[in-house]
């Protein structure tokens, strides 16, 4: 059994999502880059051959985890990056790339209009966000504001519809769709992670990952949808050529008798 086999074992039997970040944490702090290097590239190889749910679930651990680190000082990662680029590994050093959404909002998205007397403060969405009123529900879904759908996310009249028009909404903040992404319930649904994945506003380097999770389909249309970042389209295209060549016939030559 290779280092990435025992790993992956390891980590899908721990029975909470955090406990499986920290410890990816606990690989970047004291994993040597060459050990660490083989579990990540031998997981995407997984990722990319066999849609094994343990697989699945080691890897969004990973992607929170380097989504939870992006931008601040990590020798571990430097020293994943390094062992990647020196073994060649195109698709481990892309993981590990920081890049900027394919569109951004340069003003907040306005808030909607919950009262036609008055303005709404910001208080007070943030509080109605826990509300039970559907009609109240329905027009804080289209709110940007961080607090305001951290409650809503929250809230236990939400369904994955509604979740689904936070993840589809454009324009949109990258701050509300990484808090999408990082949420505990609904950030692990499929629906949500493809809603995610085709949204221009999802910052880039969440995008990319989620690409591994999904469908051959949708890596077809992401490969040529040009609203998408241009590192969503290469690796949709990437991920496509892979599976096209897992299931492409064998030819077996057959020699002529001597």
């Amino acid at each position: 059994m290779s280092e990435a086999q025992r790993f992956i074992r390891k980590l899908a039997a721990l029975p909470e999502p955090p406990m499986r970040v920290a410890l990816w944490r606990e690989a970047f702090a004291g994993l040597l880059p060459e050990t660490l290097f083989e579990i990540v590239a031998g997981l995407l190889d997984a990722i990319a051959k066999a849609r094994e749910p343990a697989a699945e679930v080691v890897y969004f651990a990973l992607i929170e985890h380097l989504e939870a680190t992006r931008g601040q000082p990590d020798p571990g990662r430097r020293g994943l990056y390094e062992a990647a680029h020196g073994a060649g590994n195109l698709e481990v050093m892309r993981l590990l790339l920081s890049r900027p959404s394919a569109k951004v909002v340069e003003n907040e998205p306005p808030a909607p209009i919950l009262k036609f007397d008055r303005e709404v403060t910001l208080g007070e969405r943030r509080s109605l966000a826990r509300s039970l009123d559907r009609n109240v529900l329905d027009r804080l879904l289209a709110d940007a504001d961080v607090g305001v759908l951290r409650n809503l996310l929250a809230n236990p009249r939400l369904i994955e519809a509604d979740v689904l028009r936070i993840a589809s909404r454009r324009p949109t903040t990258a701050a509300a769709l990484t808090l999408l992404f990082r949420h505990p319930k609904w950030g692990r649904r499929r629906a949500v992670q493809k809603a995610l994945a085709f949204n221009p506003y999802t910052p880039s380097d969440i995008a990319v990952a989620l690409v591994s999770l999904l469908e051959p389909a949708d890596w077809r249309s992401l490969s040529t949808d040009g609203l998408v970042h241009a590192s969503v389209r290469e690796r949709s295209r990437v991920l496509l050529d892979q599976r096209r060549r897992q299931t492409a016939p064998q030819v077996i030559e057959i020699a002529d008798d001597p």
